[in-house]
């Protein structure tokens, strides 16, 4: 996430060489990120890249305290 907010943008190949992971991997957890809402998908197919999302995580593991309640 630092690094995504260093350049504004991140791609699925961007992640494989930062997390060390294969290509499978880094699309299973980048589409995690995406489901979770913290970065979002801009563009399709081999020119896709990711911005961080609006939305934070709120599984009270972030200090909330809520343990998640919805709002």
């Amino acid at each position: 996430m630092q690094q995504l907010r260093r350049a504004d943008c991140l791609t699925k190949a961007d992640y494989m060489v930062l997390a060390e992971v294969s290509c499978a991997t880094a699309k299973r957890d980048v589409d995690d990120l995406a489901y979770r809402g913290l970065v979002e998908p801009r563009g399709s197919g081999r020119g896709a890249n990711y911005v961080a999302g609006g939305e934070r995580l709120n599984n009270g593991s972030n200090g909330s305290g809520d343990g998640g309640a919805e709002r």
